[in-house]
């Protein structure tokens, strides 16, 4: 049994600013920008008919209705400006009110977070994680308090499983001898 006194570890808790701290030393942009070659190696034709299929499946998707049907949701222009500057972007959605699009984590990202946060309690680092890699809504000290308990926890395994991040036994169905 501990002897802290916990009011000081709350009071602890509640002063780090992962807004500031995560912000310090930091540049943005250290994203890949390499071109899919399968994706490259499309005609036009070919490309025209994949986006038409991925607009169908879009179309058919539940989550995907539910988030077209928010009142207050970014652009299509806004989407693929996300696009273009993290590569792949994800949905999640985890009932009317809370949704969200976050993106992988890049390594060399994932090291400078992981040097950031590595003192900070296991709870903050969840949320360090999730304010680094959701892209809407804009993820901050104030608003990642009033979701649910659980929206922090699943979002970030959903964002580290974007980032490969994965059990063994899920690794291994990606592997063949050869």
């Amino acid at each position: 049994m501990s002897n802290e006194d916990p009011n000081a570890v709350s009071q602890a808790y509640e002063d780090i600013d992962l807004d500031e701290h995560l912000s310090a030393d930091y540049t943005e942009n250290e994203y890949d920008e390499m071109e899919d070659p399968v994706l490259a190696s499309l005609t036009p034709e070919e490309k025209a008919l994949l986006a038409k299929i991925e607009k169908k499946q879009r179309e058919q998707d539940h989550i995907i209705q539910t988030f077209n049907d928010l009142a207050e949701k970014p652009s299509e222009e806004r989407i693929e400006h996300f696009k273009q500057q993290a590569g792949d972007v994800y949905l999640g959605s985890f009932s009317d009110h809370e949704n969200f699009i976050f993106r992988p984590i890049k390594r060399l990202e994932w090291r400078n977070l992981t040097q950031k946060i590595q003192k900070l309690d296991p709870l903050k680092q969840s949320e360090a994680i999730v304010m680094k890699a959701c892209l809407w809504p804009e993820m901050n000290q104030h608003n990642i308090n009033v979701l649910t308990a659980g929206a922090v926890e699943t979002l970030k395994e959903l964002i580290l499983q974007a980032s490969n991040f994965m059990a063994p036994e899920v690794a291994m169905q990606l592997v063949r001898k050869l």
